[in-house]
């Protein structure tokens, strides 16, 4: 699906908001704890999850516009939503650790782990991204639902 140029925009920017907000939150509390700033994790990581999050959101709002969730719905509406983000979220996340590593790699980290060691130090992040990423999914479809919600 060819997205056009203003509703791509759009998205970057909305995920760039996040991505921001996220970083600094995670700067705050780390500062707060009396700790230093870890750049990899505590912003460059956010920039990676939201760029993969800006990928995927096409997706998700093709969903929303196919099963439209009115109210009174019903499991033929939000089943289809239960599959797709049950199928999204996993590879998005994976997506996000990759980029991840894989940019480290091109700036040339040093004591980077192999592709092996990776996933299996970032194990528990990718279940607990697979699980957040849930909650973003029906996140942009509330997004999506209250942007397009018939004004009465």
């Amino acid at each position: 699906m060819q997205w056009p140029r203003r509703t791509s925009v759009r998205i970057g920017v909305a995920w760039l908001g996040v991505a921001l907000f996220f970083s600094v939150q995670n700067i705050v509390v780390r500062l707060s704890r009396g700790g230093a700033i870890d750049w990899q994790w505590d912003v460059f990581h956010e920039a990676a999850y939201a760029l993969t999050w800006a990928m995927c959101t096409p997706v998700v709002l093709a969903a929303a516009r196919r099963w439209r969730l009115e109210p009174g719905a019903r499991f033929a509406t939000i089943g289809p939503h239960l599959l797709v983000m049950a199928a999204l979220a996993p590879p998005q996340i994976t997506a996000t650790y990759t980029i991840h590593y894989a940019v480290l790699t091109l700036v040339g980290l040093p004591d980077l782990p192999g592709w092996g060691a990776w996933y299996t130090r970032i194990a528990p992040g990718l279940v607990w991204g697979s699980l957040t990423a849930c909650l973003y999914y029906w996140l942009i479809i509330g997004v999506y639902a209250a942007f397009t919600y018939p004004r009465l």
